[in-house]
């Protein structure tokens, strides 16, 4: 019997009324689900080493929490959209009881995302370990006020931005932050990894793409606070001197996919608007 998560949003009613709809249109297959709020970080935790597939009814934030959880478990996600761009959703609510049913059947493909590994180092040693799926802020706080953030490359300097602060993004992450601070979209199988400032101080800067076997070094010098934030979802405070160490993780972000790959393409302006 095949084990399926379920993960809804609890402050969208109709991902909760629809997550009880798909119960009972696969309750005669060969399938044993388990339902959980997709901000019950812990449950989800319990329940995704046992797990062949987990859908999520939420929006992108909801499926790039549950990656950062499946993709050590190596867990294919995926996507009904109830969010507003859904830029990693494959389903939309009103085909949803149709198309989970054929995904549960295997009717469809798994396409694989690159994530980042990230390592807080504070005086010589790392003191925190994280992964992301979209992106890493490193810069200002909550004090308006910009920061000096020195940026290497597989430990070539390659400028000190006095700027808001500076995004380190995988593909996936390029239609987020870095898209509306400026930067490119990259296609999602890109191996790739794309660099850039948040509102630098006094000549613009463009992004920069490089390798995405690279190891991007940040280090932001202020004496006033400064914070890291990951998928804008996890947030630490940083020191000053406190480097941030950005590579490719070891880890895949999984997703079920029921489109051919051109969808990407074929939905990209529609979302845009």
């Amino acid at each position: 019997m095949r084990r399926i998560g379920f993960l809804y949003h609890p402050k969208i009613d109709e991902a909760r009324r629809l997550t009880d709809e798909l119960l009972q249109a696969i309750s005669t297959d060969d399938v044993s689900p388990w339902v959980e709020s997709s901000w019950d970080v812990d449950a989800m935790r319990q329940n995704m080493a046992e797990s062949e597939m987990v859908i999520t009814l939420g929006g992108d934030g909801t499926i790039i929490r549950t990656a950062r959880i499946a993709a050590p478990c190596e867990v294919p996600i995926l996507g009904v959209n109830f969010g507003r761009l859904g830029f990693l959703a494959e389903v939309e609510p009103e085909d949803a009881v149709t198309l989970v049913p054929k995904a549960l059947k295997d009717d469809g493909w798994i396409e694989h995302r690159m994530l980042l590994n990230v390592n807080v180092v504070r005086d010589g040693e790392v003191v925190e370990s994280l992964q992301a799926v979209n992106e890493v802020f490193a810069g200002r706080g909550e004090t308006p006020r910009a920061v000096r953030i020195t940026a290497w490359i597989d430990g070539a300097e390659m400028r000190t931005y006095t700027a808001d602060g500076i995004v380190v993004a995988t593909p996936t992450g390029s239609t987020a932050y870095a898209l509306a601070a400026g930067g490119p979209i990259l296609a999602p199988e890109l191996p790739a990894i794309l660099i850039t400032p948040i509102v630098p101080h006094p000549t613009p800067y463009p992004s920069l793409v490089v390798d995405a076997n690279s190891q991007i070094d940040v280090r932001v010098k202020t004496h006033h606070d400064a914070v890291l934030a990951i998928d804008g979802q996890i947030n630490r405070p940083l020191r000053r001197n406190d480097r941030v160490s950005c590579s490719r993780s070891k880890h895949v972000a999984s997703f079920v996919r029921l489109h051919p790959p051109s969808n990407f393409y074929a939905t990209l302006m529609e979302k845009l608007r």
